[in-house]
């Protein structure tokens, strides 16, 4: 048996893509090796603040938060101090459309819960993998302390 080998993103991507060859796997080990590999591989998030209505590349990498994850779905809780913002979310659309989205004031009244206006745009993360990335942002500016919520 080969020891583990871990793999970064751009790493699979610079090897045309990955193969694995599971062998006779009952059913439940087929799925349970599925699920490792499907959470163990993490995403560059993007979410902040900004009063430009639209942001590009440099702009969706100078919001204030970045982290990574396996999944779209967020809570994210954000304070604007003084003139209104918008707040946006950015995520590889390789994690799927939001199925749901909803944006809170501070005493949990649904704020907005309408369609959030999104946009398309390639961004090259940190570790040189360009992908398409969907941007979320608020239908309004927001002012003061918000959740929102994305599914």
């Amino acid at each position: 048996m080969l020891p583990p080998r871990v793999m970064t993103v751009a790493d699979i991507l610079a090897a045309g893509g990955l193969s694995l060859d599971l062998g006779n796997l009952t059913p439940e080990q087929y799925n349970q090796i599925s699920e490792q590999i499907r959470t163990a591989v993490k995403y560059y998030r993007y979410s902040g603040l900004s009063f430009n209505a639209s942001l590009d590349e440099a702009g969706v990498k100078a919001l204030a938060v970045k982290d990574t994850a396996s999944t779209r779905s967020t809570v994210i809780e954000m304070q604007r101090q003084g003139e209104p913002a918008y707040a946006f979310y950015a995520y590889p659309t390789a994690l799927g459309l939001p199925s749901s989205y909803a944006v809170y004031d501070n005493a949990s009244n649904v704020m907005a819960h309408a369609v959030p206006e999104l946009s398309l745009l390639n961004i090259t993360d940190d570790d040189g993998v360009a992908m398409q990335y969907a941007l979320v942002r608020t239908p309004t500016k927001i002012a003061g302390l918000v959740r929102v919520v994305i599914g």
